[in-house]
């Protein structure tokens, strides 16, 4: 369990990271993958584990994958990584690279961090918590603010750049 807790809060920090596009529902998810469950933890022998269903794979909300055949290429690509893009849709790439590029500084409170902790020990855990989550995202503003700054130079440099080379 201990294990699965920290592959939670490594995971909600990292989606917390990508700024514009978490929490979830901001961007939504691709409809043809977001229901699906894909059991890549199969194991085989005589020490192998039974496999469990619960909520988290199983129920109407679900489509459970388990086949090793039907786990690879599932975008009816070839399984290999490949990009074929148009120059505009190069632009748009890198829009939506700079949309979710991480933010390092971020260090939201997860779920996990807030319900693992006992208040004997650590005072007021949720506090605490929100505390830092404040915190992190005051610095994370200050960030966006200098980002702004600089793209904002860059356009101005981009305009006169580009009426040296037009003519006024």
């Amino acid at each position: 369990m201990t294990r699965k807790i920290a592959q939670q809060k490594s995971f909600e920090k990292a989606l917390y990271a990508i700024e514009g596009n978490f929490p979830p529902g901001k961007t939504a998810g691709d409809p043809r993958f977001t229901h699906k469950y894909f059991d890549m933890s199969q194991s085989s022998g005589p020490d192998a584990l039974p496999e469990v269903r619960g909520a988290w794979n199983q129920g109407e909300q679900w489509e459970y994958i388990s086949a090793r055949d039907q786990q690879s290429a599932v975008d009816g690509g070839s399984g290999l990584a490949s990009v074929a893009l148009q120059p505009m849709e190069i632009k748009t790439l890198q829009q939506m690279a700079a949309r979710g590029k991480s933010n390092p500084a971020l260090d939201a409170a997860t779920g996990a961090e807030l319900g693992m902790a006992e208040r004997s020990q650590l005072g007021d855990p949720i506090g605490e918590a929100k505390a830092k989550t404040a915190k992190s995202k005051e610095q994370s503003q200050e960030q966006s603010q200098e980002k702004s700054q600089v793209m904002s130079q860059d356009k101005s440099l981009e305009e006169s750049t580009l009426s040296l080379v037009t003519g006024p």
